[in-house]
C-alpha cells in the first residue's frame, strides 16, 4: 500500500518540467553563442547538422594569424611609369581550409611610419585557375603578382599583412 502511495505522490509534472526547461535553456545558449560555438571542433558537427534543417548559416573557421607571406618581393614595374610591381607567395598554416584573406601592403618611411597602404580583396590578387576561388586550401603556396602605383621615395620599406575580410551586413 505505502508503495502504491509513493507513486501516486512522484512529481512527474515537476520532473517533465524542469527537463523541458533544462533543453530551453540549452537551446538559448547554443542560440545565443552561436558565432562561437559553431566554430569550436566539439560542437561544429552538430551545429552544421541543425543547420540544415534550420537553414542557418555557420561562417567557415578563420584563423588569420596562421597564413603566412614569404618572398615578398617589390620592384619597380617593367612596362609602366610610376608603378611597381609586387610579388608574393601566401600559404595557410592552418590546420583547416579558410577564406581567402584581404591582404594589406603598406609601405613605411625610414621612421617606421605607414606612408602608404592598400588592401587587396580575393578577387583582386587571385588570377588564373584561383579566379573566383573563395576557401584557402592548407599547405598549399600560392603565388601572387600585383601591379600598384609607386608611392614615392619616402617610402623605404614594405610589408603585406592577411586581415580579416569586412564583412558585409
Amino acid at each position: 500500500m505505502e508503495l502504491e502511495e509513493h507513486r501516486q505522490h512522484f512529481p512527474w509534472k515537476w520532473l517533465s518540467g524542469a527537463l523541458v526547461m533544462s533543453i530551453v535553456l540549452v537551446a538559448q545558449i547554443a542560440w545565443l553563442r552561436f558565432d562561437t560555438l559553431s566554430q569550436k571542433t566539439p560542437y561544429s558537427q552538430y551545429y552544421a547538422l541543425v543547420c540544415q534543417h534550420l537553414g542557418c548559416k555557420i561562417q567557415p573557421k578563420t584563423d588569420v594569424s596562421r597564413i603566412k607571406t614569404t618572398q615578398l618581393v617589390v620592384r619597380s614595374h617593367s612596362s609602366e611609369k610610376n608603378a611597381l610591381s609586387v610579388d608574393a607567395i601566401i600559404i595557410n598554416n592552418a590546420t583547416f581550409e579558410q577564406p581567402y584573406p584581404v591582404l594589406k601592403l603598406a609601405f613605411l618611411n625610414i621612421h617606421g611610419t605607414e606612408v602608404a597602404s592598400r588592401a587587396f580583396t580575393p578577387s583582386e590578387y587571385l588570377r588564373g585557375e584561383l579566379t573566383g576561388e573563395t576557401i584557402m586550401p592548407t599547405n598549399q603556396p600560392i603565388q601572387l603578382s600585383l601591379a600598384i602605383v609607386d608611392p614615392g621615395e619616402s617610402a623605404v620599406n614594405y610589408q603585406i599583412d592577411a586581415v580579416l575580410p569586412l564583412v558585409s551586413k
